[in-house]
């Protein structure tokens, strides 16, 4: 990173980091099946990929994104909201297992690039990579 990031720069990193990693990032958490912002086998959310390891701690694990602000770059920090959507989108698709998360996840975020006119292609390159 280390330069003013756009929506485009943020959707093409999320979609590709969360591609790569084989589904979202979920964990026990007091012992509910709930989204975390570093899950086991090295996954993380949508915006647990921007916390830097060396401003990771275990105890923003079921903070809002809002609270955990300080830990992200500078230059994520003007996309805010639209990271939080990112987010979102992340957690609200519980699915079963991978492939059902990736069945819902992906045309939501197709919907996302489209509303917000941003291309997909990166996405779409890196599905088909999988």
């Amino acid at each position: 990173m280390g330069r003013d990031m756009t929506e485009q720069d943020i959707f093409d990193f999320v979609c590709v980091k969360l591609v790569e990693q084989g589904g979202p990032s979920r964990g026990l958490r007091r012992g509910q099946l709930t989204c975390l912002y570093r899950g086991p086998n090295g996954r993380k959310c949508a915006a647990g990929h921007f916390i830097p390891e060396k401003r990771y701690v275990p105890e923003i694990e079921g903070r809002n994104l809002q609270k955990v602000m300080d830990r992200l770059p500078e230059e994520v920090q003007p996309h805010m909201v639209f990271l939080a959507k990112l987010q979102r989108i992340h957690d609200w698709h519980p699915g079963g297992g991978d492939e059902e998360w990736f069945a819902a996840w992906t045309p939501t975020m197709l919907e996302l690039a489209s509303a917000r006119g941003l291309s997909a292609q990166k996405l779409m390159d890196a599905l088909e990579a999988r």
